[in-house]
């Protein structure tokens, strides 16, 4: 059985009746045609998903190291640098030893324990469906993340984009919240509401993570939890098996065997 704190189950299983996909529970639509202009710079494609109503718990993962483009439609990832490497945004599952629960993310890290990619420079997007501004019933979008073995070299940052690429015509860096290293290792944390009011009709949410290669150079960041068109839930976790409790030792009665 899956659990969220302080989010109801009962809500979650309505939307699965309900058909929606594992990788979100929304209705994500194909509106070929709907377009929008996407802010001042315009959008000339036709994007392939458009979402009014959305939150992305990424539960269809099944492994670690899937591309978020595989994962889920609509979503892209972009590999500036290096050009020959295919690491970039990742599924990744976490099992708690204590309780087993399973944690299920996307994550970007430069990470190498052979070294091998030592001195490369990383550069790579993650890049949300298009956004339905215009039609939204709540204009905001809201995200956790939460980073592990901090490096000063590396950085994430969120912009809003009115085409799904890094070169977008119309891009903006946007003033969010996101994990630091003073809220400790494997922490998330909340972004809270962010509003999208005159950003656009058709709008992206672009993750850029830059890094270091090499061993122990980079800061690995991990992102879930997506939400548009609604406040921000609590984070979800699938909840294992409460592990057997400790049997008790008579430790008086325990002998020494040379």
């Amino acid at each position: 059985m899956k659990k969220m704190r302080k989010f109801a189950w009962i809500f979650m299983a309505a939307m699965t009746v309900a058909g929606f996909s594992a990788c979100s529970n929304s209705e994500d639509e194909d509106l070929p045609g709907t377009g929008g202009d996407g802010g001042d710079g315009g959008n000339p494609g036709t994007p392939s998903v458009v979402v009014k109503d959305t939150i992305y718990q990424f539960n269809n993962i099944e492994a670690d190291y899937t591309p978020i483009n595989e994962l889920c439609p609509g979503w892209t990832h972009e590999i500036v640098s290096p050009a020959d490497d295919d690491r970039t945004w990742q599924s990744k599952i976490f099992t708690n030893k204590t309780d087993n629960s399973v944690d299920k993310y996307i994550q970007a890290t430069a990470h190498d324990s052979t070294d091998k990619n030592a001195g490369l420079a990383y550069d790579w997007w993650m890049i949300s469906p298009a956004l339905n501004v215009k039609d939204a019933a709540k204009k905001i979008f809201s995200f956790y993340s939460e980073g592990s073995y901090w490096q000063a070299s590396t950085k994430l940052e969120v912009y809003v984009l009115n085409e799904p690429k890094s070169t977008a015509s119309s891009k903006e860096k946007l003033d969010v919240k996101i994990a630091t290293s003073a809220d400790g290792n494997f922490k998330w944390v909340a972004s809270g509401d962010i509003s999208l009011e005159g950003k656009g009709d058709i709008v992206y949410i672009g993750f850029h993570y830059v890094a270091e290669g090499g061993k122990s150079k980079s800061t690995t960041y991990c992102i879930d939890d997506f939400a548009f068109g609604r406040n921000q839930v609590e984070h979800f976790v699938e909840a294992g098996e409460e592990p057997d409790p400790t049997p008790e030792v008579d430790w008086t009665k325990a002998k020494t065997v040379a």
